[in-house]
């Protein structure tokens, strides 16, 4: 007699792209909250489900927030879009880094790179 066993497989190609990464505003006042909007795009022949998932880093590149949102059976040629809302600390100051990714069918995406800062202060100089 012979063993049997059932496995699946999947017949095509598993491709996502991210295709647009925004982040507004670029200069915030600190407790202001900032919109970054993630869109992934299906350029497979298979659908996908994942997680669209922006991360926000300090300026010593300390995870201060991780916002993320599920999608599910993304058809071929389709798109799905995120928009995160970051809810900046009232104590904020200097820039923040914000990467958007897509996981998918076991698979990430490249990473898409933008910042947001607190605005410069410049302070006039006396010379005596």
């Amino acid at each position: 007699m012979l063993d049997r066993e059932m496995q699946m497989l999947n017949v095509g190609t598993t491709r996502g792209v991210i295709t647009d990464f925004t982040v507004a505003p670029g200069i915030f006042m600190s407790g202001e909250v900032v919109t970054a909007s993630l869109t992934l795009h299906n350029s497979g022949t298979v659908d996908l489900n994942g997680t669209l998932v922006v991360d926000v880093r300090d300026s010593e590149g300390v995870l201060v927030d991780n916002l993320s949102h599920i999608y599910m059976g993304l058809t071929p040629a389709q798109s799905a879009s995120f928009e995160a809302e970051w809810h900046t600390p009232p104590d904020a100051f200097g820039p923040y880094y914000l990467t958007g990714y897509a996981l998918y069918n076991s698979l990430v995406t490249d990473p898409e790179h933008q910042m947001a800062s607190t605005p410069r202060v410049l302070l006039p100089m006396l010379l005596r």
